[in-house]
Parts: C-alpha cells; structure tokens; sequence
C-alpha cells in the first residue's frame, strides 16, 4: 500500500492502545490502564467488525493531540523526555509504565510524553513480556539506537516468544544423529531442520518442519521461538525478536546513525550427534506519525540456526539477526551439519534450512518480522525486510 495515504486512517493496524484489532477501541478504569471493547462512534456493539472513529482528518473526535483518545485517555503526557544515557526499560516492572490492554489482553507499556528525543551514541533498550510503546503529544527523534532484540546468552527483547504462533512439526530423534530444529516463522516462513543419521538404511533423525507464517498482525507482538533440534544433548530454540511502537503527532525522526533493531536470536549448538536448535524470527516494529523522515535502518531479522552435534565436534552456536547480512548459521567442520542462515534484506525474508548429516543435524534459520510504517514517508528508507505500509 503507498506510503501517501493519509496518516492515522487506520484499519488493520492502529498504532494506539486497543488499537490495533479492527474494530476495537477501548475504555478508561481511572487508573492508568486502558481496556479495549467493541465500538462505532463510541457505543459498544458486539459485532467486532467495525474501525475506530476516526474523521478523514486523521485525527479521532476527541481531538487528541496525538492521534488516538485512547492514548490521551490515560491522563496528561509527561513532560518531554530526553534521553541521554544508555537505558534499560523492563516492560513488566518499570514505574513509569502506562498499562494498554490490547483486544486479546495482552498488555503494553506505554510512555506517553510531550516530546521524545533519544541522544546520539546512546542505546535504549528494552526487555520484559509486554511490548514497549512510545507516544509523544509532538514529535519523536531517534539519533541513537532503539533495542528490542534478543541474543544467546542475553534476556530476550520486550514480548519475544510470542504465544502466538503456528508451531510446525518437532524433529526426530535418533542415536546416530538427530534431526535439527525448524527456525520460527512470522512474516516469513523459518528454515526447516536437517536431516540427522541421513545416510541410515532404515530410520533417519527427520528434521522439523517449520510452522506457517503469520500475516498482518493486528496488535504489537513479538515473534516467533525457534525449535529444539532432538536427541538428549539437541540445542535449544533461539529467541525470537521484541517489539516497539512509536507514535507521534507530528514528526518522526530517524537520523542518519541511528537503527531500530528487534532481530531474534541464533539456535544453539549441539553436541555429541544430536540437532541444533532453530533460530528465532525477527520482531515486529511499528512507526506512525503525520511525517516519517528516515534516514538510519531498522531490521527484524531472523538468526542463524545452530550446527548439529557430532561424536567428537560439538556444533556452533547460530549467529544472531543483525541490519543487513543475513546471519550465519554455526558450524559443524566434522559430520554433524551446519545450521541454515536467518532472513536478510527486503527480498529474502525465509531462513534457510540446515544441513542434513550423517551425524547430528543443523537447525534451521529464523524468518523475517515486520517492520510497518503509518503516515506520509519524505526519504529513503532502509529496511530489513522491507516496510509493510499500512
């Protein structure tokens, strides 16, 4: 869809509390948190099928400044807020929250200012169950670098591993080699597991199928988990991407050095001819305002799957998503197979899927997320994978 429809008309996805669902707007309970409901012209209906009402304007009848009474309804924005150090938000436990309930009850965390402003060379980073969102009264300016990706080792971003998912198919065991982990799948479809034990006459260690893709959510969410590869010593799923919002009534700004990052993950490594673990999806990623300038990157790529395990070789760790470069998977230089590589750039969204072995097999490579973009955009933009314009 073309980046110049009005901003704020939004249908599948409205970047504002309950927000996103068709159809759904929601309440105020005095105390902070806003919960969603069924409405047209704001009176409930059951029908759950209508859009928010919004005027051709863009902004609703309330006239919030910022684009959605559901924002405002949680009381005055705070004052502007500039960044200046590095910051770490758990979305679950950060006093400074404002609680949205979305229509399936998941809940985000809202910061709801006068203004936004992230410093150059500083990293806000963000962890926690529920997706962070940022809305601002006027305008948002990132110079630095906004956070929501997970890495082995390291607490996932903000709402990684959503619950919502379409699992696929768990890999096989088998003594000689066990089959590797499916990569996850969001937009795009996770690489399958590879085959272990693949040169048996009678029974092989099947790697995991992939589960399908999810298209156009209607609410902030994380991706998808990667899966286990199989035998005792198989590695585990990599984490999949977080999630962010920003919303702003008037400009958001993107500068020429900053990045918006919510890749997931690599699969882990296995060992003793066991499968790796596939790797998570990138995340979810979501801009409105009435101008988008965008001159840095934003990814939601998926990792690399990890490497099957041989007798005398364990398998490496997959890479973690990254901006551009699809991530490699680990490697296995002896018999076990090597992990399949994650999503990377506008047009390669799939992972890819991991070796077959005749010992332990690779995992596969995590699928690209969603970056999705609401409001008129006046520069290039750079994107991994690329923008869904709502």
């Amino acid at each position: 869809m073309p980046a110049m429809l009005k901003p704020f008309i939004y249908t599948a996805m409205v970047l504002a509390s309950c927000e996103f669902a068709i159809g759904a707007g929601c309440t105020f309970d005095g105390n902070n948190t806003a919960q969603g409901f069924d409405q047209v012209d704001g009176e409930t209906d059951g029908g759950g099928n209508e859009t928010l009402p919004l005027l051709d304007s863009g902004i609703p009848a309330g006239g919030c400044p910022v684009g959605s009474d559901f924002i405002c309804a949680t009381g005055q924005p705070d004052s502007s807020w500039e960044v200046q150090q590095d910051i770490l938000i758990n979305t679950d436990s950060d006093s400074r929250c404002r609680t949205l309930v979305q229509p399936n009850n998941t809940k985000v965390c809202l910061f709801y200012v006068d203004g936004f402003t992230l410093a150059d060379g500083v990293r806000l980073r963000a962890i926690g169950s529920r997706p962070l969102l940022i809305a601002s009264d006027h305008d948002i300016v990132i110079h630095g670098i906004v956070d929501v990706s997970s890495a082995r080792g390291e607490v996932p971003g903000a709402s990684a591993n959503s619950s919502v998912c379409n699992q696929g198919d768990s890999a096989d065991s088998h003594f000689a080699g066990g089959g590797g982990g499916a990569g996850g799948s969001f937009q795009g479809p996770g690489g399958n597991g590879g085959t272990g034990n693949r040169n048996g006459l009678f029974d092989k260690g099947d790697g995991g199928l992939a589960g399908g893709v999810i298209a156009s959510p209607t609410t902030l969410r994380g991706g998808c988990i990667g899966h286990e590869g199989k035998n005792s010593d198989g590695g585990s799923g990599g984490s999949s991407g977080g999630s962010v919002g920003f919303l702003a009534g008037n400009i958001f700004t993107l500068s020429q050095n900053a990045r918006i990052m919510a890749n997931g993950s690599g699969g882990q490594g296995a060992s003793n001819s066991a499968g790796g673990g596939g790797a998570g999806t990138g995340g979810l990623v979501s801009i409105s305002a009435q101008e988008l300038i965008l001159l840095g990157e934003i990814s939601a790529n998926g990792g690399g799957g990890g490497g099957g395990g041989s007798l005398f070789e364990d398998g490496g760790d997959g890479r973690n998503g990254s901006d551009a470069q699809a991530a490699d998977g680990g490697v296995n230089s002896g018999s076990g197979g090597n992990g399949g590589k994650g999503s990377s750039s506008q047009a390669l969204i799939f992972g890819e899927e991991g070796n077959s072995a005749t010992a332990g097999a690779g995992g596969g490579g995590g699928g690209a997320g969603y970056i999705m973009l609401t409001g008129q955009v006046s520069s290039s933009v750079t994107t991994s994978p690329a923008p869904t314009y709502l």
